[in-house]
C-alpha cells in the first residue's frame, strides 16, 4: 500500500490513507515500524511520494492515543531532516514534514520544543520550517490544554529573552525584517511562520532593556508596508507586546510616526499616484490597531494613558480617509481598549475625559450605516462599545442619553424585514449570514438599552426619556394600531400588543398626574336637598354622600418594575411611527419576529 501512494488516482490514494489509518488503530507499532523502514530503506523514491508518505504519517500519529518515546525520537529526527529539504514542491513539502512534528507534539511537546529552541538560539536566523512549526504551536488553539498553553507561552517568553542579543546583530535583524515583510502566498491568510514572528519579535522587544533599541526597531517596522490587513494586525501586535514593558517608548514612537510625512499624505483624500504609495494608504489603520494592542498588553498600567490613547484614536478616525478598513480598525481598537478598561479594577473610579468625544464618533458611525442593508457587524460592535462606555465615568447626561437612544433605535429599527435584507446580499460572492447578524444586533441593542436605562436611574429621567412628548395624534394612531394587533391570530403578537398598550397607558397616566392642573371656574351651587330628600345624584338606595374625587394613584417608581424586554418595548413605542410595528414586534418577540 505504501508503494501505491505514488499513484495518481485521487480516490485510490484517499482509500489507501484511510485503510492505513484503520490499521494503525489496531496495530499502531507495526504500522509505524513499516512506514519508518520504508522511508529509510527507499531513499530513491520521488519527493512527491515522500510528500504523500509524510501526510499519511501525520494522520496515523494524530489518530493514535499514545506514542512510545522511542518512536517520538525516531520520527522527530525524520521530520527535522525533511523540513529543510529543497524540492520541486517547495514549501508544501517542508510544511508536510513540519506537520509530522506537530502531530508528535500532540503526544509530547516539550522534547520537540527543546530541539527547536536549540536551533533557534544558534545565532543564525532560523529556517522557515522551524518557524512554521512554532507558529502552528502558537496559533492552533486545539493543540494544548489551558495549563499546557500557559506553559508553552512561558517557554516562548524564555526563548525570546535568550534571543535579545540578536537584535544588535545586523544580519539577524535584517533577515527578521525580510521574513516579516515578504509577500504572502495569499493576502487573506497569514502563514503560521509569519504570525509567530510577529509574536516572537514583540516578546524580544519586550525583554530588551534598552529603550533606544526598542524605538529603533519599532520605527523600522512601522516604515514597512501597511497595505495588507494581516500585515497591519501583525505590526500592531508586535507594538503592543513591546508596550507591555516600554509603554513610554512605544507611545513616543507612535506619536512620531503619526506626525510623519507619509501619514500626513495618507490623511483626508489620499490618492496613491504609484503602486508603492499603497503601502501608506492604510497606515492610520495600523496606528489605531497599535493603540488597541497597547491597551490590551499594558493591562493594569493603561488607565493613566486611556485619555491620551482615545484622543489619538479620535483624531485618526476624524481625519483619515473614510472607508471600511478604517471603520473596522477603529472599532477593533476601541473594543480592545474598552475590554482592557473593563478588566481593570480601578476603572469605575476613574474619570475619562474623552468619553463624550468618543460617543460622538460612535453616533456618527451609526448614522452613516446604510438603512437598507445589514452586511457587517458594525452596528453590533458599536452598540456593544456604547454599552461598556455607559458603565464608565463621567456618567452621561440626560440629553446625551436621549440622543444615543434616538440614533441607535432609528439605526436598528428602521432596517427592512429580514427577507428584504437577505435579497440585498444574494448577489454577493460570499453573502453574510444576515439572520445571525440581525439576531446579534438586536441582542446588542437589548443590552445597550438595559445598560443605558438602568445606570443610576430615576423615575423622572426614565419618564422624560420614554414619554410620548404630547403628540396626541401620533398616540391615537399608535393605540389604534395596537388595538388591531391585539386581534392578531398569532399569540405572541397579541401578547406583545397588549403589553405595549399597558406600558403606553402607564406613561399616559404619569404624564397626566404630572401635568399642571388647569384653573376652571367654580361650578354653580347646586340646590341642596332637604333632610327628607335624597341627594339629586342619589338613586335612593345609596348613601347620601357625594362620591370622593377618584385620583389615579401612580407609584413614582412603578416603571422600575418593568423587565428589560418590557423597557425595550416601551422605548420601541416611540419609534413605531417611523419604523413600523412589524419591526417593533420583531425586536420585542424574537422567536416570532417573522409572523407579521
Amino acid at each position: 500500500m505504501l508503494r501505491e501512494l505514488n499513484g495518481s488516482d485521487a480516490l485510490r490514494l484517499k482509500h489507501i490513507a484511510t485503510k492505513i489509518e484503520d490499521m494503525a488503530r489496531r496495530a499502531p507499532n507495526l504500522v509505524l515500524e513499516t512506514i519508518y523502514d520504508y522511508f529509510v530503506d527507499n531513499p530513491e523514491i520521488s519527493n512527491r511520494h515522500k510528500f504523500r508518505l509524510l501526510h499519511v504519517l501525520e494522520t496515523v500519529l494524530g489518530a493514535m492515543r499514545s506514542l512510545e518515546q522511542s518512536w517520538q525520537g525516531a520520527f522527530t529526527t525524520l521530520a527535522l531532516e525533511n523540513m529543510t529539504k529543497s524540492t520541486e514542491l517547495e514549501e508544501a513539502y517542508q510544511d508536510a514534514a513540519g506537520d509530522v512534528l506537530v502531530a508528535i507534539c500532540r503526544h509530547s511537546w516539550r522534547p520537540v520544543v527543546q530541539q527547536l529552541e536549540t536551533e533557534v538560539l544558534t545565532g543564525v536566523f532560523p529556517h522557515r520550517s522551524r518557524l512554521y512549526v512554532m507558529g502552528v504551536l502558537t496559533t492552533n488553539q486545539q493543540l494544548f490544554s489551558q495549563g499546557e498553553k500557559a506553559c508553552w507561552e512561558e517557554k516562548l517568553t524564555q526563548i525570546a529573552v535568550k534571543s535579545v542579543p540578536f537584535l544588535n546583530t545586523d544580519v539577524w535583524s535584517k533577515e527578521l525584517l525580510w521574513a516579516l515583510t515578504r509577500p504572502d502566498r495569499t493576502q487573506q491568510e497569514q502563514p503560521p511562520e509569519k504570525a509567530f514572528l510577529f509574536v516572537y519579535y514583540g516578546l524580544i522587544l519586550q525583554a530588551e532593556e534598552n529603550g533606544s533599541t526598542v524605538r529603533t526597531h519599532l520605527r523600522t517596522l512601522l516604515e514597512t508596508s501597511h497595505q495588507w490587513p494581516k500585515q497591519r494586525e501583525g505590526i500592531a501586535l508586535t507594538t503592543g507586546l513591546a508596550a507591555a514593558r516600554h509603554l513610554d517608548h512605544v507611545w513616543a514612537v507612535l506619536e512620531q510616526f503619526g506626525r510623519s510625512a507619509p501619514i500626513k499624505w495618507s490623511l483626508h483624500s489620499f490618492s496613491p499616484k504609484t503602486s508603492d504609495d499603497l503601502r501608506w494608504k492604510w497606515a492610520s489603520s495600523t496606528i489605531l490597531l497599535s493603540y488597541g494592542q497597547m491597551a490590551v498588553k499594558a493591562k493594569a498600567h493603561i488607565l493613566p494613558w486611556v485619555d491620551n490613547i482615545l484622543s489619538r484614536m479620535i483624531f485618526f478616525f476624524r481625519y483619515s480617509s473614510w472607508d471600511e478598513t478604517l471603520k473596522q480598525s477603529f472599532l477593533a481598537a476601541i473594543l480592545m481598549l474598552v475590554g482592557a478598561i473593563s478588566r481593570n479594577e480601578g476603572a469605575h473610579s476613574y474619570e475619562f475625559s474623552q468619553l463624550p468625544e468618543l460617543l460622538e464618533c460612535l453616533m456618527v458611525l451609526m448614522e452613516k450605516e446604510p438603512q437598507d442593508t445589514l452586511c457587517t457587524s458594525t452596528r453590533q460592535q458599536t452598540l456593544c462599545i456604547i454599552s461598556s462606555l455607559c458603565n464608565l465615568r463621567p456618567p452621561l447626561d440626560l440629553e446625551k442619553k436621549s440622543q444615543l437612544l434616538t440614533i441607535c433605535l432609528r439605526s436598528v429599527l428602521a432596517l427592512p424585514l429580514l427577507g428584504v435584507l437577505e435579497k440585498h446580499t444574494c448577489l454577493f460572492l460570499e453573502p453574510p449570514d444576515v439572520q445571525t447578524l440581525y439576531n446579534k444586533t438586536a441582542e446588542a441593542l437589548d443590552q445597550m438599552l438595559q445598560t443605558l436605562l438602568t445606570r443610576d436611574p430615576t423615575a423622572d429621567e426614565l419618564h422624560l426619556l420614554l414619554s410620548p412628548k404630547n403628540d396626541f395624534r401620533w398616540m391615537g394612531q399608535l393605540m389604534a394600531m395596537l388595538g388591531m394587533l391585539c386581534q392578531d391570530p398569532d399569540a405572541a403578537t397579541q401578547h406583545s400588543s397588549l403589553e405595549g398598550l399597558g406600558h403606553l397607558y402607564c406613561l399616559l397616566l404619569r404624564q397626566r398626574a404630572e401635568a399642571p392642573k388647569a384653573k376652571t371656574p367654580a361650578p354653580e351651587q347646586l340646590p341642596q336637598a332637604s333632610e327628607d330628600e335624597a341627594p339629586l345624584w342619589s338613586s335612593g338606595d345609596q348613601e347620601a354622600t357625594p362620591p370622593a374625587s377618584q385620583e389615579v394613584a401612580f407609584q413614582k417608581d412603578q416603571i422600575f418594575q418593568l423587565g428589560s424586554s418590557q423597557v425595550i418595548k416601551v422605548k420601541a413605542l416611540r419609534t413605531v411611527g417611523r419604523s413600523g410595528w412589524g419591526r417593533v414586534v420583531m425586536l420585542c418577540s424574537d422567536p416570532h419576529r417573522h409572523s407579521l
